[in-house]
């Protein structure tokens, strides 16, 4: 059985709320990661099954899956986009402070789009960066833990096919 049976798009384009706010997606992006630190670290052992209750929090998690794999320096950015995703989770379970949320948040989206090189990586006018962010560090982790292939050529249609909320277009119509 595969450690991650899922198409790595299609599961967060299932998961990523189509409104909700933004404490709601940070939650979902970080129960997505979790989920795909999870399949990496369970792929490296021959017996997943006895792994599976051993109550490892987030950080443990991303510390056994990063020392599960082989990376170039080119990669190195994930671990920081996803510590930094933990520590906005972290700010937005444990302080009421929305300003603080915020700027965890925003912290995320910079590291994430300036670790992005590639033009068609880039994201697209008038996309939510929240969005766009967890879901490149989504599909570059699934890319880097190779537990299924990533398919990015088809993340501009799907993101037009996505719902949007209400007054807000997912991209711009042009």
């Amino acid at each position: 059985m595969p450690s991650y049976p899922h198409n790595p798009i299609d599961r967060f384009l299932q998961h990523y709320p189509a409104d909700g706010g933004v404490d709601l997606a940070v939650l979902r992006i970080h129960l997505l990661i979790e989920e795909l630190l999870f399949a990496i670290i369970s792929a490296r052992f021959p017996y997943p099954a006895r792994i599976e209750n051993a109550r490892l929090t987030f950080a443990q998690k991303t510390h056994l899956a990063k020392a599960s794999l082989h990376y170039d320096g080119s990669a190195g950015w994930i671990w920081g986009a996803i510590d930094a995703l933990n520590s906005a989770r972290t700010a937005m379970a444990h302080h009421l402070d929305p300003a603080r949320t915020s700027a965890k948040v925003a912290t995320f989206v910079k590291l994430v789009e300036a670790a992005v090189k590639q033009p068609h990586s880039q994201r697209p006018e008038g996309v939510d960066p929240l969005m766009w962010a967890g879901f490149i560090l989504h599909d570059e982790l699934a890319r880097l833990g190779d537990v299924e292939g990533h398919r990015r050529n088809l993340l501009a249609g799907l993101l037009i096919s996505y719902p949007a909320p209400p007054g807000k277009l997912p991209i711009n119509p042009e």
